[in-house]
């Protein structure tokens, strides 16, 4: 039977796990947070030393870890240096949106509650060692005021102001800053925008000059949808606009989101645009046929292929060259030319 014992312990600053815990992490960046900290924090050190592979213990596999990983260290939630990896302490630098419920005074109210609810445990033990038959002893008492002074030491009564945290003593694994307490009323109680997130006070930007801000709003000409996109092409009959849609929505199911940008979409049919109508569409119905698990960009291959037939053709009838009837090459067209599956055609 597990029976885990106080003499090891996670030792990690009330304040900080508060704001973990209030921030908004997936489950894979919480489990990797939870990883950075047992193997630093837990190991009396402030850093640990981690490779993507290790990740897999708390359930995030190397598909995923790398993505996760950029995402905490741009939101300036850890800090890597090599294979080294820490917590960075300073949550107010945080760029991590909080939960829908997060209310520091409604939090306030149930610590306070739960320490109100310390002590009267700590009176009755003290009032039982008076009266109880053990009394002889001293048994009773000496625990009561062993607990009361080590509860003293750790923190103190909150208050409708502020209340003070004790941290760890000068020379302690977290000391970095040297500073012995630190009021909680330092956290960030800006007021939240509509969405939740906490509006960064200043553009911090990183030591490689890069800016870690939110991305910027969409322009007002960006494509919002597909139907934007369509309705910029002219060329493209009804009948061909269903074929494109269909085309988009199989391109669609190729990406594990099952989604697909509108400005990739709008990339593509800009670049159809140096192809005839013909050959776009002769291109999307070869796709649709025969390879609908590719991506777009193989499509774009399919276009510039039969461009490039449709050109050979015409090179072949201007020098005079008879074309097979029968769907097979000359022999001199074929040392003419060097494409595998051109399509010949009687003329």
């Amino acid at each position: 039977m597990a029976n885990p014992q106080p003499d090891e312990f996670t030792r990690i600053s009330n304040e900080l796990y508060t704001a973990i815990m209030q921030a908004d992490f997936t489950k894979r960046q919480r489990n990797i947070i939870d990883l950075v900290i047992r193997m630093s924090y837990g190991c009396g050190k402030k850093s640990a030393i981690l490779r993507p592979v290790d990740f897999e213990l708390v359930g995030v596999y190397k598909t995923h870890v790398r993505k996760e990983l950029d995402y905490l260290v741009k939101a300036k939630v850890l800090i890597i240096d090599g294979n080294r990896i820490s917590i960075n302490k300073d949550y107010d630098q945080w760029r991590i949106s909080l939960v829908k419920g997060a209310d520091k005074k409604r939090f306030d109210e149930v610590l306070r509650r739960n320490i109100e609810d310390r002590e009267k445990v700590t009176v009755l033990v003290t009032e039982e060692g008076e009266d109880s038959y053990q009394n002889g002893n001293h048994q009773v008492n000496q625990v009561t005021k062993m607990v009361t002074s080590r509860d003293e030491k750790v923190t103190e009564m909150v208050t409708e102001v502020t209340k003070t945290v004790t941290c760890p003593e000068n020379g302690g694994y977290q000391n970095s800053n040297q500073q012995v307490t630190k009021t909680v009323t330092e956290r960030a109680t800006e007021a939240l925008s509509p969405n939740g997130y906490r509006e960064p006070k200043e553009n911090i930007k990183e030591n490689t000059g890069v800016c870690i801000l939110p991305l910027p709003p969409k322009k007002k000409n960006e494509p919002q949808n597909i139907e934007d996109i369509l309705s910029r092409y002219q060329r493209y009959t009804d009948e061909q606009l269903a074929i494109i849609r269909n085309y988009w929505e199989t391109i669609r199911f190729t990406r594990k989101t099952a989604k697909i940008a509108p400005t990739v979409v709008a990339k593509e049919m800009d670049y159809w645009e140096r192809f005839p109508v013909e050959i776009v569409m002769e291109a999307l119905d070869i796709h649709l046929r025969k390879y609908q698990s590719k991506q777009e960009d193989y499509t774009a291959g399919i276009m510039r292929r039969l461009l490039k037939e449709r050109e050979l053709k015409g090179k072949l009838e201007e020098k005079g060259v008879k074309l097979n009837g029968q769907g097979r090459q000359p022999p001199d067209a074929r040392e003419a030319i060097n494409l595998d599956k051109f399509l010949w055609k009687g003329s």
